[in-house]
Order: structure tokens, then C-alpha cells, then sequence
């Protein structure tokens, strides 16, 4: 019941459970995943103040002032490069290759968690079935065991996955905000304001998606364990001729 009136709770479950499982790879994979979205910021944000730097887009040649524009055009002359058409466009390629690289490689890191997690789940619900006693068996179908070992153990999957896409979105969306703000405060509140108007209509929706799926996850759970235990028996269906009063 508190899971309805605080949908975040399975969240924070999730992540728990994800913690004690994966530990500092997990947050390893994090610390991969921040590393990855401000390489993309920078990259992407640099690429104007540049361009301005030689005079792009402007009337003169001179740097154009700011805080995104000193950074990078620093960083250019640092490794004693001029900031030239030539060595920016280089620049922005090997930028944009790296945020690339990093992006692969946090997807395959990602992909590679996600399914140790399923197997330690797996093998915890396999080991523990084989553990019961008789009267476990006797109080649970054949089906719902099934169910659990290969439908519910690869949704905690979808609900790593999932997890990951809201860290991702608030860790790049800090990121972002935090480079937009530089290049324009105003705009990026104008932005921000929209975006919590936009979370407080959708939000009954996203509470009434959440009681719907739930739903729709147990029925399937029913569904899945009925045809286990009809399948199972088929055998016994044909022999007696019983198979219309089982459909």
C-alpha cells in the first residue's frame, strides 16, 4: 500500500537492492556515466566559443569573452596548438569521438551489470526453491516457481535498465543545466520553470502508468503460471480426453 501513495519507493528499493548486490562496481559504473555526460557537455558547449575564437561567426577575429570561450581556447593553446580553422575542427572530432568511446563503453559496462544482476537474482530464487520443504511445493504451483525464475527474475532487469536511464537523466541534466547556466542564467530558468510545469501536470498520469502496469504485471504473472500448469498436465489432458473442460 505505501508503494501506491509513494511510487518512488520501489525506486529506492531497487537501487538499495542493486547496491548490495553490485557494490563499488555499481558505483564505478556511475562514476563512468558522470564522466561520460560532462565529456559531452564540454565537447558540445565548446564548440561555438571556438569557432568565435577565430572569428566564426563574428565581425572580428577576436576571442569572444566568457567563461566557455577562455576555457576553451586555453585548452587549445595549452598543448601549444594556435587556434586555428584547422586544429579547432581536429579538436571537436577527437571530442566527439571520445564522448563516443565513453558512450560505448558505459553501454557494454551497463549490459554487462544488468545481467550479473539477473543471474545473482536467478540463482538466489533457484537455490531457495530447491531448498524448500515439501509443503513449500504443496502451497505454490508449479507455475508460479516457473514464473519467477524466468518472467520476474529478467523484469528486475527492465527495473536495472530503468534505473539507470534516472540516474542518467539527473546526473546529464545537471550537467547540462549547469553549462547552460553559463552560457545564459535567464534562459536556462525559463527552461527550468517549464520543465516543473510540465512534471506537476504529468504527474497523475505518471501515478495512474505506474497502478496500470502493476496491474498488468500480475494478470500476465496469472496468465504465464495457468498455461505452465496446462502444459504441464497435457499429457494427463490427452489421456482422459479432458482437454474442452480445461480450456
Amino acid at each position: 500500500p505505501s508503494h501506491d501513495r509513494y511510487p518512488s519507493a520501489p525506486f529506492l528499493q531497487v537501487l538499495k537492492d542493486i547496491w548490495s548486490v553490485l557494490g563499488y562496481r555499481y558505483a564505478l559504473s556511475i562514476l563512468l556515466l558522470t564522466v561520460t555526460g560532462f565529456v559531452e557537455g564540454i565537447s558540445l558547449a565548446s564548440v561555438v566559443p571556438l569557432l568565435s575564437a577565430i572569428g566564426v561567426g563574428s565581425g572580428d577575429s577576436t576571442v569572444q569573452e566568457g567563461f566557455l570561450a577562455e576555457i576553451a581556447v586555453r585548452f587549445v593553446t595549452g598543448f601549444g596548438v594556435a587556434p586555428t580553422v584547422g586544429a579547432i575542427a581536429v579538436f571537436v572530432m577527437a571530442a566527439l569521438a571520445t564522448s563516443t568511446l565513453l558512450y560505448l563503453l558505459q553501454a557494454y559496462v551497463g549490459a554487462r551489470l544488468q545481467s550479473n544482476y539477473v543471474y545473482v537474482w536467478q540463482r538466489r530464487l533457484a537455490t531457495s526453491i530447491f531448498d524448500a520443504n515439501w509443503t513449500f511445493f504443496v502451497k505454490h504451483r508449479h507455475g508460479d516457481l516457473v514464473n519467477a525464475l524466468v518472467t520476474e527474475a529478467p523484469r528486475l532487469g527492465g527495473a536495472f535498465y530503468q534505473v539507470g536511464l534516472m540516474i542518467t537523466g539527473v546526473v546529464h541534466g545537471a550537467i547540462y543545466l549547469g553549462i547552460a547556466a553559463l552560457l545564459s542564467g535567464a534562459t536556462t530558468l525559463i527552461v527550468l520553470a517549464g520543465g516543473a510545469v510540465l512534471f506537476l501536470v504529468s504527474r497523475p498520469l505518471i501515478s495512474r502508468a505506474y497502478a496500470t502496469g502493476k496491474n498488468i504485471s500480475q494478470d500476465n504473472a496469472e496468465l504465464q503460471s495457468v498455461a505452465s500448469e496446462m502444459v504441464r498436465s497435457a499429457k494427463s489432458l490427452k489421456a482422459t480426453a479432458t482437454e474442452p473442460e480445461a480450456t
